[in-house]
């Protein structure tokens, strides 16, 4: 599962309050929005690959209306910011 917070150590202790059992881990990810176009998300790839920049897992939110959001872990978040909104 994946579960997206602001604050972390509340939502451990809910998951925890729910019978969650395991190793809760946690870690950064970058949300960009972005239009859901064919190919949108291997130009993404290509670009971060070109920089070195290397991928862990992506989550993509499809909207009905307007941009759709990726959330992505990368080795790299700032650059990956900047690179994507050149």
């Amino acid at each position: 599962y994946m579960v997206l917070s602001k604050d972390v150590g509340t939502a451990k202790e809910l998951l925890k309050k729910q019978g969650v059992v395991g190793n809760i881990g946690e870690g950064r990810v970058v949300a960009i929005k972005m239009e859901g176009e064919v190919g949108a998300i291997a130009e993404m790839a290509e670009k971060l690959a070109k920089a070195k920049i290397n991928m862990g897992n992506i989550y993509a939110c499809e909207a009905l209306q307007g941009p759709s959001i990726i959330y992505i872990s990368t080795s790299d978040d700032q650059r990956t910011v900047d690179i994507l909104n050149r």
